[in-house]
């Protein structure tokens, strides 16, 4: 593997960086972009986080690294691998993933889970990477940071349903025989989610919003595959255009540069 300058962690926690909504853009293509060759492959990741995403500041190029909690899973074509990997999602370990990017499927103790666990990484790395709040009410503008930053799994459970609301038979059918599923009260589905969170983002960048949103369904079946996120309106046609990989180092560059 080529050298690559710093990791994703580094950028989003400089103060010297400021990422343009098309270079965030760029940047969540490249993610998803990995997560699909994963996916094609017959891989799901289960660690994505800020930390295993690598950064080449002279070439605008982001990787995915960190490969040790990744498993093959699902039903490949017949000779495609051996006949001895696991079916699809069954009987896998549920701690897995950096804390704050753990879906909440994980959360509830599912042994059976799909990559829909990796698409739910990448949608709390894009929130990382988004300016929060609206410049024209000022007492919300504040610096990026991880969505759920919490030290502990219940608490981050608990900040999952403040903010999106507890699942229920309608939004995710199959929740309530997870084992952990009746320990919470009944929240609603926000309306506003996420347009109070990231005001500003999700009107200068058109379909953001939606975008965001699919990718942090409670339920995972709700989720979009690794090949939809790359086809979605925002990438496709929303504005502003994704910045050019020269226009993305330069963007990372002051990260390393200070």
């Amino acid at each position: 593997m080529k050298f690559m300058h710093c990791d994703l962690k580094k950028v989003l926690s400089s103060r010297n960086v400021t990422l343009s909504l098309a270079c965030i853009k760029s940047m969540v293509y490249q993610i998803a972009s990995g997560v699909k060759a994963l996916h094609d492959a017959w891989f799901v990741h289960r660690d994505l986080s800020s930390g295993n995403v690598l950064c080449d500041i002279n070439t605008g190029t982001l990787s995915l690294t960190d490969f040790g909690l990744a498993r093959q899973i699902g039903q490949p074509p017949p000779g495609c691998f051996s006949q001895s990997k696991r079916s699809f999602g069954g009987n896998m370990t549920f701690n897995v993933v950096t804390l704050w990017y753990r879906a909440p499927e994980l959360l509830f103790e599912s042994s059976y889970y799909s990559p829909a666990v990796d698409i739910w990484s990448v949608g709390t790395l894009m929130a990382e990477m988004l300016p929060r709040g609206e410049r024209s009410r000022p007492s919300t503008v504040k610096r990026r940071a991880p969505l759920f930053q919490v030290p502990s799994e219940l608490d981050l459970l608990k900040a999952i349903v403040e903010l999106l609301g507890t699942p229920s038979e309608q939004t995710w059918p199959e929740a309530s025989s997870l084992p952990s599923f009746h320990e919470f009260a009944y929240l609603p589905e926000p309306d506003n989610w996420p347009r109070e969170m990231f005001g500003d983002a999700c009107k200068e960048s058109e379909k953001l919003d939606e975008f965001l949103k699919s990718m942090l369904m409670l339920n995972p079946s709700a989720r979009p595959s690794s090949a939809d996120l790359l086809e979605h309106d925002y990438f496709t046609s929303g504005h502003p255009s994704m910045a050019s990989k020269e226009e993305l180092a330069k963007g990372l560059r002051p990260a390393v540069d200070g």
